[in-house]
C-alpha cells in the first residue's frame, strides 16, 4: 500500500501567501473603571447650655444655643432625577426631611435640660433654705447637738447621761442599731417623768426604733410622745402633751 503523499508545492506557498484578513487582530474594548461617588454624612453640632448664675440682682440663665447642621454633601456622578453635583446643597425636599427626622429628638434634649435647670434650682433653694439635701449623708445631727439645742432653748433636763452604740435602753436588747445618745429626767412630771434623744445612720433603723417606742408591751407599759427629725428620735415620758409639744419645736426649729 503506498504511503501518504506530500503536498504540492503550489499549494503550500499558497497557504503562507494568504491575505490578512480584516478582524484578524481582535483586541478587547478599553473599558475604564467608574469613579464611584461619594457622600459626606451630615454634621450636627448639639445645643451649647450655659448654665444659670445666681447674682445679687437674681437668677440669670440658663442659655441654650444651637442645635446646628451642615451637610450632607455630595460627590460623584449626577444620578438620574438629580440635579445637582459636587458639594452643592443637597435639594430642598431632601434637607426639610433631614431636619424634621432630627427635631423631635433635639426638642427633647431642650425639654430634659430645662427640666434638670429647674430641679437644680429647687435643690439650690433647699440648700439655702437650711435643708439637708445631700442624699449620701443620711446622719445630719449628733445626739449632742440635740441636747445643746434643749439647752440653749431652756428646756427641762435633768440628769443627762450619755451612751454609744449600745447601752442606750438598759438591759434591754432592742431590734434596732442606733448611733449615740442621752437620756434624761423631767422632775415636773413626776418621778417618771423622763426622755431620750437617740440618733441614727440609717431610716430603716429609725423606723424600727420608733414602731418598738410605740409598743408599750416592749416598753413596760411607758407612753412615749415620739417625735423625728431627719435622723433624730426623741421619746418623751411627760404629764402634758403641750409640754412634750416644746421639745418638739425646738427639734423642728433645728438647721
Amino acid at each position: 500500500m503506498p504511503g501518504p503523499q506530500p503536498l504540492p508545492l503550489p499549494l503550500i506557498v499558497s497557504l503562507f501567501n494568504m491575505p490578512n484578513i480584516p478582524g484578524a487582530n481582535i483586541s478587547g474594548p478599553n473599558i475604564q473603571t467608574p469613579n464611584m461617588p461619594s457622600v459626606n454624612a451630615p454634621n450636627f453640632y448639639g445645643p451649647t447650655i450655659d448654665g444659670p448664675t445666681i447674682s445679687s440682682s437674681g437668677i440669670q440663665g440658663p442659655y441654650v444655643q444651637g442645635p446646628q447642621f451642615q451637610g450632607p454633601s455630595y460627590n460623584g456622578p449626577q444620578l438620574p432625577g438629580q440635579s445637582y453635583s459636587g458639594t452643592s446643597a443637597p435639594p430642598a425636599g431632601r434637607v426639610e426631611s433631614s431636619e424634621g427626622k432630627y427635631a423631635g429628638f433635639w426638642l427633647g434634649v431642650l425639654i430634659f435640660v430645662w427640666a434638670l435647670a429647674l430641679v437644680a434650682l429647687i435643690v439650690l433653694g433647699m440648700f439655702l433654705a437650711g435643708y439637708n439635701v445631700n442624699p449620701f449623708n443620711y446622719q445630719r445631727y449628733k445626739a449632742q447637738d440635740v441636747m445643746n439645742a434643749f439647752t440653749q432653748a431652756g428646756l427641762e433636763i435633768s440628769r443627762p447621761t450619755s451612751y454609744g452604740s449600745s447601752g442606750g435602753f438598759g438591759a434591754q436588747q432592742p431590734p434596732f442599731t442606733y448611733v449615740d445618745g442621752f437620756n434624761f429626767a423631767v422632775p415636773s412630771s413626776g418621778p417618771t417623768g423622763s426622755g431620750g434623744i437617740t440618733s441614727f445612720s440609717s431610716g430603716s433603723e429609725l423606723d424600727k426604733a420608733k414602731l418598738y417606742l410605740s409598743d408599750q408591751t416592749k416598753t413596760g407599759s411607758i407612753p412615749y410622745r415620739i417625735y423625728t427629725k431627719d435622723n433624730i428620735l426623741i421619746y418623751l415620758n411627760v404629764s402634758s402633751e403641750a409640754q412634750a409639744k416644746r421639745y418638739e419645736a425646738v427639734l423642728d426649729s433645728m438647721k
